[in-house]
């Protein structure tokens, strides 16, 4: 168990590693955060501040087109998945074809997500 522990904090330093190189100042990680398999982030023209201290869990996704912020110490859950945007829908339209409507999300500090 300890092994495997230690091969996804690794895992999860390489990866922020790759994160910076592909969003650069779009992304932000502080000390000590790490996640383990499944971790996705994507940024399409939004940013991303992740605090200290913060966990993800199996198979967490953020997805930003505005702005994801999450603060110190939180511990996110299997399968969380944050979203600053959301389709529209109305009117007789497919949704498909009425875009998205961009919004912040925010988490405070010490927040446990996915219980």
């Amino acid at each position: 168990m300890l092994l495997l522990k230690i091969y996804w904090h690794l895992m999860a330093i390489v990866q922020r590693c790759c994160y910076k190189i592909l969003y650069g100042s779009r992304v932000h990680f502080g000390r000590g955060v790490t996640w383990r398999k499944g971790f996705s982030l994507v940024i399409d023209g939004g940013h991303v501040r992740i605090g200290n201290g913060v966990f993800f869990n199996n198979n967490c996704s953020l997805t930003s087109q505005g702005e994801i912020e999450i603060g110190d110490d939180c511990i996110l859950g299997e399968n969380v998945k944050l979203y600053d945007h959301n389709h529209r829908f109305g009117g007789k339209t497919l949704i498909k074809n009425q875009g998205f409507s961009k919004g912040g999300a925010k988490n405070r500090p010490q927040l446990l997500a996915g219980q």
